[in-house]
């Protein structure tokens, strides 16, 4: 009981922050696990026990994720065991994640315990969520940006400068990319969710996209400090190594503009570098509303542009003063601005690619906001033409009913004739009892359906040995290929058999008088339209001519034929 408590504990703050598409934890967790794993063969996971006790579940899911862990295909379903060992000891050793079931037990159980499954499979879905792990190294990263540890050497505040642009070289890109890409997951699956009229994403919380541009956020404010902090120390370090070679007056002049350069640099080039990312942005509009947005947006930046070519040319004007200086007194700069990495001719090259994506931003703007004219003026012209249409269609429809019934009742007409001597009472009593117990409404009966509806009719098909032997004559009539189910044209012509087995004359007197119209004779006409040839032929040369009142050249004498037909009298 204990150990009971213990794992639901465990497994309620393992799980209890996973959500996928607004489902439980436990239902948002099995749906994850089922995407990751559909596309790998032998694998089919359907619950947190007997899908997993193979292995290959275990493996599908690293493989997903990190394939050059595993070789899936060499992985047998029959040696559950080893698929299983293979996965934790691969989870162990690479990702972290401690190993916390047996194999042999998760075998040797005819039902693994589920949630000591689900606690483990929480743990990979733990590890592989791409917004945990942004996170996690934001906070990893801001402690280091926060270090303020002073260097006694130039050297060791040069190697902390490179590491810093290692750092923002090497490791910082991907991981903008992550950012980048989680966003656009992020507003794809809301796009999609608000297309299909489903309610929109929640992240759990402390994953959502706020929390992330938070991080973020911190994590630029430590890295522009941590800047600001080692162009100061270089500042510092170098004004000493400096002043002890050069006239002091000068070399202050030059490093306090190197300085300068550099603050000013700094924050311009990430103003420039934002500028072009957001001038590139894809954007996604759905309405004339949002488009204008982004236009206006895209205005005032523009109206920004004059105040910062002024910055620019007051940063290139200090490394102008510089150079002048250094040219005026004779001292041979050695290297570039030690405060900074970027460059002059980097700050106009950049300056004059934001220069050439202003215009391009400028038309995909208004393309976009022509095409949404566009979309609007057809939205508005399909409103009014539907509502021109739809009593239209309303009209069509109730006419489109009334020829169904019609045909429904020509149908009946046709079964009637064709049902060879059953009346229309008995149709309709043969049609309510058949769909009476179709209860799928598949159109065929069952042999338990069937039974039932022939007991329902009079048959005596109870279930003993008698019952049991005449259902069998039965269902070798309807259903000679043992198929299993009884279509209604079977039932009828069934039926049919069974009630021309007991006709009498005056069944087939009724018979011929539906024949004829409910005349009381029939034309040789109607007998070859409505008979077999021979069967026609065979009536048309027995049958006495009518001799009553009501009749026609030609008209024949049913009745006399039917009552001979039965032996009532010779034909």
């Amino acid at each position: 009981m204990t150990l009971g408590m213990i794992w639901t504990i465990i497994l309620r703050f393992a799980i209890q922050d996973i959500s996928v598409e607004e489902t439980s934890a436990k239902e948002g967790l099995l749906l994850w696990c089922q995407r990751k794993t559909a596309p790998y063969k032998n694998v089919n996971v359907q619950n947190f026990h007997i899908s997993w006790k193979d292995g290959l579940a275990f493996n599908a899911l690293i493989h997903r994720h990190r394939p050059e862990l595993i070789d899936y295909d060499k992985l047998r379903k029959d040696d559950p065991v080893t698929n299983l060992n293979n996965a934790f000891e691969v989870a162990e050793k690479y990702l972290d994640i401690p190993k916390m079931l047996d194999a042999e037990d998760i075998v040797g159980t005819l039902r693994p315990d589920e949630k000591a499954i689900m606690t483990y499979v929480s743990c990979f879905y733990h590890a592989f969520s791409g917004a945990q792990k942004l996170l996690e190294w934001i906070r990893r990263t801001i402690p280091w940006l926060e270090n303020r540890a002073p260097e006694k050497t130039m050297a060791e505040m040069q190697q902390k400068l490179e590491d810093f642009r290692g750092y923002r070289r090497v490791h910082k890109p991907p991981k903008v990319q992550e950012k980048c890409q989680l966003e656009i997951n992020f507003n794809t699956l809301q796009t999609k969710l608000r297309l299909s009229n489903r309610p929109a994403f929640m992240p759990s919380e402390g994953r959502m996209v706020s929390d992330i541009n938070g991080a973020w956020h911190a994590l630029e404010g430590a890295e522009k400090g941590y800047e600001e902090w080692l162009l100061n120390e270089i500042r510092r370090l170098e004004r000493l190594d400096h002043l002890a070679e050069k006239t002091e007056k000068q070399l202050e002049s030059i490093d306090e503009l190197y300085l300068e350069y550099a603050k000013r640099a700094a924050p311009f080039n990430n103003w420039m570098e934002g500028a072009m990312e957001d001038l590139q942005d894809m954007f996604i509009v759905h309405n004339i509303e949002e488009i204008q947005g982004l236009i206006t947006a895209h205005e005032q930046f523009k109206s920004t542009l004059p105040d910062a070519n002024k910055e620019r040319e007051a940063i290139q004007a200090i490394q102008a003063e510089v150079q002048k200086i250094a040219q005026h007194n004779g001292i041979n700069l050695s290297g570039t601005n030690p405060y900074t990495s970027i460059t002059p001719e980097s700050i106009d090259s950049k300056w004059e690619k934001v220069q050439k994506l202003v215009p391009q931003r400028d038309q995909a703007l208004q393309e976009e906001l022509g095409k949404q004219k566009s979309n609007d003026h057809l939205r508005r012209q399909f409103a009014s033409q539907a509502n021109m249409v739809g009593p239209w269609i309303q009209t069509k429809m109730e006419l489109l009913t009334t020829i169904a019934r019609t045909i429904n009742e020509i149908e009946n007409q046709i079964l009637t004739r064709d049902a060879k001597g059953i009346s229309q009472e008995q149709l309709h009593e043969y049609r309510a009892s058949f769909n009476h117990f179709d209860k799928d409404h598949s159109g065929a009966l069952v042999a338990e359906e069937l039974k039932a509806c022939l007991i329902s009719l009079g048959y005596d098909v109870e279930n003993d040995k008698q019952g049991d032997a005449e259902f069998a004559r039965i269902m070798g009539i309807v259903d000679p290929n043992n198929s299993g189910a009884v279509t209604f044209q079977a039932f009828i012509d069934f039926m049919s058999r069974e009630t021309t087995d007991t006709d009498t004359a005056d069944q087939v007197i009724a018979s011929f008088k539906i024949l004829a119209g409910d005349k009381n004779f029939i034309t040789a006409e109607e007998l070859r339209r409505e008979l077999p040839p021979d069967q026609a032929e065979y009536c048309i040369a027995r049958m006495a001519p009518y001799a009553g009142p009501d009749g026609v050249p030609g008209a024949l004498d049913y009745m006399s034929f039917s009552t001979a037909l039965y032996g009532e009298r010779d034909l």
